[in-house]
């Protein structure tokens, strides 16, 4: 019994050091990019009317949504930029950092009236 004793703390002495490096380091402990732009949304997009040569059906909606003019005050309320971050985008899959604009042409939809 003493030496089962001694076994166990002899392991718990060997393997104490890994428990608690792979505690430290933890499920995501590597990155290969870090991502500085805000992340995306459409409160940094208004809405807009679309150009003439972008109607290809009178049916449809005659607005777009674009990204907020610098100088409009929610541009700084919302922290605006002209590139921001998106993860797992199912339009753009590869895609880290877009533009803002395409963002919310793609993302976003214009409010009716």
């Amino acid at each position: 019994m003493i030496r089962m004793r001694h076994l166990l703390v002899v392991c718990l002495a060997v393997l104490a050091p890994e428990i608690a490096d792979a505690r430290v380091k933890g499920f995501f402990s590597k990155y290969n990019k870090v991502l500085n732009a805000k992340e995306c949304t459409c409160n940094c997009c208004i809405r807009e009317r679309r150009r003439p040569s972008e109607i290809s059906d009178p049916s449809k909606s005659a607005f777009k949504c674009s990204l907020t003019p610098q100088s409009d005050h929610n541009f700084a309320a919302y922290q605006c930029s002209n590139t921001c971050t998106v993860m797992n985008d199912p339009i753009f899959p590869r895609a880290a950092t877009l533009s803002a604009n395409r963002f919310c042409f793609y993302h976003c939809i214009p409010t009716s009236g």
